[in-house]
């Protein structure tokens, strides 16, 4: 098992109790690592992660919302948020299109920062499960081995930032990284491709696992227990 400081990571996601939203699934639809553990993930169809440049205000992004079918559905933020689709497009119809020339989805635009998949997880004392909102952002621990000039080499080389959130760097060695959207994979998909290279510790997904400020007008979408 890799020794690092994954508990920073889990302290920086706060829980969401919406047990009532969970459906069995017999097959995962992806994955994240918490140690060397396989963390199974279940795709919403209706649910996007979302955070919008700050240029925008809270009017234009509500204006947004409404002119591409979406409504808000919890928030952590003023820009960051998980929306909900209100007409015949599905979730993955918003997401950024890593890896994509064709970037005609409201992930792909100037205003939006990222667009992303919204997963069904197991809460982290193993009692039921939640909502996790994937963001741009993975945490990082290189191997001791790693010198900071090759680190700063690999992400230009993948098209990878350091965040420019708070908090980027524990200690030497561990970050807080971001995909931009001329990466090739989205946040998850890069997390879990690093965490198996032989030169890093661990890598996993900054999620979002707490929205403040719930929109709880559909029933069939109410956390049972609101914060």
């Amino acid at each position: 098992m890799k020794l690092s400081f994954l508990n920073v990571f889990i302290l920086s996601l706060v829980a969401l109790s919406c047990d009532s939203y969970v459906e069995e699934k017999e097959e995962p639809d992806g994955f994240y690592y918490y140690f060397d553990e396989k963390i199974p993930l279940y795709l919403t169809d209706d649910l996007v992660s979302l955070r919008f440049e700050t240029s925008l205000s809270e009017e234009e992004i509500a204006r947004v919302l409404k002119d591409h079918d979406l409504e808000v559905f919890g928030l952590a933020t003023e820009h960051i948020m998980i929306a909900r689709t209100t007409g015949e497009r599905s979730a993955n119809a918003y997401y950024t299109s890593y890896g994509s020339t064709a970037k005609r989805t409201l992930g792909d635009s100037t205003f939006v920062r990222y667009a992303a998949p919204v997963f069904r997880a197991p809460n982290g004392n193993g009692v039921g499960e939640s909502l996790a909102g994937l963001t741009d952002e993975f945490f990082c621990e290189f191997a001791d081995t790693v010198s900071a000039q090759t680190i700063q080499r690999f992400l230009w080389e993948n098209q990878l930032e350091e965040s420019d959130d708070p908090g980027k760097e524990w200690r030497n060695g561990s970050y807080l990284l971001r995909v931009t959207k001329r990466s090739d994979q989205n946040a998850l998909e890069e997390a879990n491709r690093l965490h198996e290279l032989p030169y890093v510790e661990w890598a996993s997904p900054n999620m979002l696992r707490r929205l403040y400020n719930w929109v709880t007008t559909r029933s069939d979408h109410s956390p049972s227990n609101n914060p």
